[in-house]
């Protein structure tokens, strides 16, 4: 009896050391897999877009089992937006469960900057990007309250695996669409169009159909 104990106990240990050492060489080949940022190709920016180099950011954990990057787009003006789209890789890919909670954690982050969502106008959905991946999108109506005066804004909030480099997306969007700060009293929608529209027109009429949408075109590998 004894010995079948230790029999077993020893069978135990060796599963363990076999686990830690296939850990550790993960670790090994994950830590030198360089991270290739999701972007936005030049040829759909058009002049009004811009990456903001000064927002680019390449990190990892602790343990660098995970490695994250960032690039912010922008377009100025009356109307200003944004579009940041942040890389992960870790160790294993996201499950449909954790991307969701990445969509919720990104959008409940930008709410934290002074902007209220009007969670009534909340959409969920899928569509299937120019790259050939399916994503998940969140889409609200929200108030940016750090400017002089009140003004709408567009969020939206879309993320997807790539498989080829093993990478999740994490997209997050806003458009000011009113000008209250200047009375103009009319609605701008360009910025908005211009960052969701897709070849399908999976957000509504003919405004939003077209092949030159910023996230619909963004390569991940």
């Amino acid at each position: 009896m004894v010995e079948d104990r230790v029999a077993g106990e020893t069978k135990i240990y060796a599963l363990i050391a076999v686990f830690f050492v296939i850990i550790i060489f993960l670790t090994i080949v994950f830590t030198n897999n360089n991270l290739v940022l999701a972007y936005v190709p030049d040829s759909v920016l058009g002049s009004q877009w811009h990456e903001d180099l000064n927002e680019r950011i390449i990190e990892s954990n602790p343990f660098k089992i995970e490695k994250f990057g960032r690039l912010v787009y922008k377009t100025g003006g009356s109307h200003p937006a944004y579009l940041s789209i942040t890389t992960i890789k870790s160790l294993f890919m996201a499950g449909e469960e954790d991307l969701q909670k990445k969509i919720t954690d990104a959008i409940e982050q930008t709410s934290l900057d002074s902007i209220l969502l009007d969670n009534d106008s909340k959409l969920l959905g899928r569509r299937t990007l120019e790259n050939g991946h399916e994503s998940l999108f969140i889409i609200y109506n929200g108030t940016d309250k750090t400017n002089l005066r009140d003004e709408d804004i567009r969020i939206i909030g879309e993320v997807w695996n790539c498989g080829t480099s093993g990478t999740s997306i994490v997209c997050v969007g806003v458009a000011q669409i009113t000008d209250n700060t200047h009375n103009n009293s009319m609605n701008f929608f360009d910025n908005w169009v211009k960052m969701i529209k897709d070849e399908a027109g999976t957000f509504g009429d003919e405004l939003f159909t077209g092949d030159d949408g910023l996230i619909a075109n963004i390569i991940c590998h």
